[in-house]
């Protein structure tokens, strides 16, 4: 089979979107972390660093 202009270009936008894709989903999650998640994961961390110590 020979490889044409055409086919050649299709391949590239073809890559192209799957790459903008992975970079989407990437930013979608960073988002869902960063700004959902972001007032239970600083509890997560404040309980995982505070601890009450009775005193004798």
């Amino acid at each position: 089979m020979r490889v044409t202009r055409g086919m050649m270009r299709r391949r590239l936008v073809m890559l192209l979107m799957a790459l903008f894709a992975a970079i989407l989903a990437l930013v979608g999650r960073l988002f869902f972390v960063q700004v959902l998640q972001s007032g239970w994961l600083s509890g997560l961390a404040k309980s995982s660093w505070d601890r009450t110590v009775p005193l004798a």
